[in-house]
């Protein structure tokens, strides 16, 4: 249980550690308060979910994906904000798949692409196969090429 703790503790630690502009003693010591009860929720959660998720060994280099996003993004924003251009929403479509890959390959994407500052997930269609976002950007980034494989 504590084993199962620490990671789910560690892995949203990491989340929040990507997502940090400055890594400061006091932004270090949020990170840890709020990050634990995730943690510690993320058993039960799993637990209810009865393992009805199969993870796929590939999604592991989403997060790398991600990070190298959050630089292009953020200068996104910026020229989208001083710009004022329109937004884009668009469809992310996903693989068809067995019904337990699917749930689990929904819930690492729509956490995925929630995380890159320039997109935000609107929705997530189970019988579209597809995840709703909203952009700043006109082509998709290579984190949606990469939840679509």
């Amino acid at each position: 249980m504590l084993g199962e703790i620490a990671f789910w503790w560690i892995l949203t630690a990491g989340v929040w550690l990507v997502t940090l502009s400055a890594r400061t003693s006091s932004e270090l010591a949020v990170m840890a308060v709020c990050t634990l009860p995730c943690a510690m929720l993320a058993r039960p959660a799993r637990r209810a979910n009865a393992g009805r998720w199969q993870l796929r060994i590939g999604w592991l280099r989403w997060p790398l994906t991600m990070a190298g996003e959050v630089i292009p993004q953020t200068v996104q924003v910026w020229v989208y904000a001083l710009r004022r251009t329109r937004p884009t929403i668009r469809a992310v479509p996903l693989p068809d798949e067995p019904k337990a890959v699917a749930a689990a390959r929904r819930a690492a994407a729509v956490l995925t692409l929630a995380t890159t500052p320039g997109t935000v997930v609107l929705d997530c269609d189970p019988r579209k196969r597809s995840v709703l976002v909203h952009l700043t950007g006109r082509r998709p980034s290579r984190l949606e090429q990469a939840v679509q494989r």
